[in-house]
């Protein structure tokens, strides 16, 4: 559920019957609701380690003033920037914990839109899988920052920074983290696959280790969805995948993109044969723009 879909009361409202028909509830938090309603109202999990920054102020009163029309949710994001008081929002963590909301973090989106000025990523080489009118996409992010000050952007760095201090903070609370990248057509320089890949490097540079990161993108999503009995682990009788490195992971996370081969569905795909699927993804891509453009 994404926090513009219903008023705050009636999202409440839809979290708690979703709640109590057994479903799990992923969503955004709402600027006229606090983590903690959400929370007691059954939340699974929270989409985006942005919103925990509320957990550095007072959000209920920012809700209430936001509900009496008091207060803009512009300004309140700002608010919630310029009083963030990281024990605060340590505390809070703990306290979060104790209800069992995961959150996915989903860094990249913020880390490509903030570092824009400094990596246009025209030269990425993933483009060329990337059909021109998926690509196109990407571009209303990118026009609507086009005339912001240099000022405007040192702060979205500066926010992006903030967001990333927090998973340190949010891993010793004892909260579960769930990789995922976001990625979709909307999402600029979010790429489908390799997004993820990118993700789990960018917890790497917030201070999780190797071996921290490879759960959240394995066991930790099975344990979230109660799926452990059959997922996540090598084990006779469960369902498995299996991405095959050059390289150790726990040592360097990176060495996620250090493929070997996989084993996806029962077939084994070498080196030759996953460049070979590459290979053709990019002729069609080139055929598929050839397509459209007549």
């Amino acid at each position: 559920m994404t926090d513009n879909t219903l008023a705050g009361p009636l999202f409440l409202k839809s979290v708690k019957a979703a709640k109590d028909r057994g479903f799990k509830v992923s969503s955004h938090v709402p600027y006229d609701l606090s983590i903690e309603e959400l929370a007691q109202a059954g939340l699974s999990s929270i989409e985006h380690a942005a919103f925990v920054l509320r957990l550095g102020s007072d959000e209920v009163k920012v809700a209430e003033q936001i509900e009496a029309g008091n207060l803009t949710k512009k300004q309140a994001q700002q608010d919630y920037l310029l009083n963030f008081d990281q024990e605060r929002a340590i505390k809070a963590y703990k306290e979060l914990a104790r209800t069992g909301i995961a959150i996915s973090p989903t860094l990249i989106g913020g880390k490509q839109l903030a570092f824009l000025d400094e990596n246009d990523h025209k030269d990425d080489a993933f483009l060329a899988y990337l059909t021109e009118r998926f690509i196109s996409n990407y571009q209303w992010r990118i026009d609507r920052m086009a005339n912001d000050t240099q000022v405007q952007i040192q702060q979205r760095k500066d926010k992006y920074k903030l967001i990333e201090k927090q998973l340190p903070y949010l891993q010793q609370a004892g909260i579960m983290l769930l990789a995922g990248s976001d990625s979709a057509a909307l999402n600029t320089y979010v790429y489908p696959a390799l997004g993820l890949h990118e993700e789990l490097i960018l917890y790497q540079d917030a201070g999780l280790t190797p071996l921290e990161i490879l759960q959240t993108a394995t066991i930790n999503g099975a344990k979230f969805m109660e799926k452990l009995d059959v997922l996540a682990t090598i084990k006779s009788g469960k369902n498995a995948d299996l991405v095959i490195l050059n390289t150790n992971p726990l040592k360097d996370i990176k060495a996620t993109q250090d493929i070997y081969s996989v084993i996806n569905n029962g077939t084994y795909y070498d080196r030759n044969k996953l460049n070979a699927i590459l290979e053709q993804v990019k002729q069609t891509r080139i055929e598929l723009d050839e397509q459209r453009r007549n």
